[in-house]
């Protein structure tokens, strides 16, 4: 969890407004970094790296991050496997890909 906190620290400027729901906060750190986490996992992190936030009715609170940033990412190639040494991630279709 600490991991994915620095790498949303790294790549995502906060903003003082919360706008962004964490369960689609989730999917776009897992295609930019090409491993799974849960929604609880990125919600713990996203506040562990201080992220504004704001609760709303539901499992999803929403952070104050940086819609630019998010483009950014969205539109970046995607890796396999988890980045800045997060050890490397096996799925069951991992041998589709050869």
């Amino acid at each position: 969890m600490l991991e994915i906190a620095a790498w949303l620290r790294e790549n995502i400027a906060p903003i003082k407004t919360p706008t962004v729901g964490s369960y689609s906060m989730k999917h776009v750190v897992e295609g930019a970094t090409g491993d799974y986490m849960t929604n609880g996992e990125l919600i713990a992190a996203a506040l562990v790296a201080g992220y504004p936030v704001r609760f709303v009715p539901g499992p999803n609170p929403l952070f104050g991050m940086s819609a630019r940033d998010l483009t950014r990412i969205g539109t970046a190639p995607r890796p396999r496997g988890r980045l800045g040494g997060w050890g490397s991630t096996v799925t069951a279709h991992d041998d589709l890909d050869d």
